[in-house]
């Protein structure tokens, strides 16, 4: 995908009402756009995917750099701007997305560059063709395409190698096992032995989430888990998962979900049979010691 014959640069909004409760990846802008100077690409929805048709220069996000060529891919798994330094005219094309945090699928890098001809670079021109001709179809038709685009994108930087670094695990690590009892981004790092500028840096480049992000998701996560049953009251829920308080929590949850806890809980408890031992129970046991 070196260019898009015939294709008028723009931009394309999907008006899709996703029905309640619809939880799946989703893609709410896409655009196809040449730059000559400095510019940025706001982005308002959970994720954004970058694809460098042509040119070369320079792109950065949350203090991250990078340099681009063609076939080079950013994949963010948050909100933000994306600026860039093009050396000359440069063409890329992009997809907001909704529901992309966490992936439907591990993808090691924020950046990359994919070899020419690959694969992802036709199913994206595919997925533009249908974009401008209007022809994206339903929410679940699109839910669908944008899913197989992230899944051939992890499939390749599978294959590329484009593995974790050593800090990126045990941080994922110590975040998946200890989020009820770090305090913090601080306390992340010393526990890794690393400065938090560091941390973040590295972080950020490898997962494309801050570590910030990405502890709150987990906590997140576990919240959710807890609240398919009714075991313990909110207030319990918010201190078992590291926040700092019942007002803070439901503040987040609600922020995160577009529901309340007590609202999430009403819709969930008693549908599902939720897990809860190690490592809740094991969480529920270190609190109380």
């Amino acid at each position: 995908m070196g260019t898009m014959e015939n294709s008028q640069y723009g931009i394309w909004n999907f008006h899709f009402h996703p029905p309640e409760g619809f939880l799946a990846v989703y893609p709410v802008r896409c655009g196809y756009q040449k730059i000559t100077q400095k510019s940025a690409l706001e982005n308002h929805a959970q994720a954004v995917l970058v694809y460098f048709l042509s040119g070369e220069g320079e792109l950065s996000w949350d203090s991250v750099s990078y340099s681009y060529y063609p076939n080079s891919v950013l994949f963010l798994q948050q909100a933000g701007t994306v600026s860039f330094s093009p050396k000359g005219p440069s063409e890329y094309v992009f997809i907001l997305l909704q529901n992309a945090v966490p992936p439907p699928a591990p993808i090691p890098c924020a950046f990359q560059r994919l070899p020419s001809g690959n694969p992802f670079g036709r199913m994206l021109e595919r997925f533009f063709r249908c974009a401008q001709n209007e022809q994206a179809g339903s929410i679940y038709q699109s839910s669908i395409d944008a899913f197989r685009l992230l899944m051939k994108l992890s499939e390749l930087s599978m294959d590329s190698q484009n593995t974790l670094s050593l800090l990126v695990q045990d941080t994922v690590t110590c975040i998946r096992e200890e989020f009820a009892f770090l305090t913090g981004v601080d306390d992340l790092a010393s526990r890794m032995g690393v400065s938090k500028s560091y941390l973040i840096r590295t972080f950020s480049a490898e997962m494309g989430v801050t570590p910030g992000h990405f502890l709150q998701d987990t906590r997140l996560e576990y919240a959710a888990l807890l609240l398919q049953g009714r075991e313990y009251s909110i207030e319990t829920v918010a201190g078992m998962c590291g926040f700092s308080g019942a007002n803070y929590f439901c503040k987040v949850f609600r922020r995160a979900m577009g529901e309340s806890p007590g609202q999430y809980r009403s819709r969930n408890a008693g549908h599902h049979s939720p897990d809860l031992t190690s490592p809740l129970m094991e969480m529920e046991r270190r609190q109380v010691l």
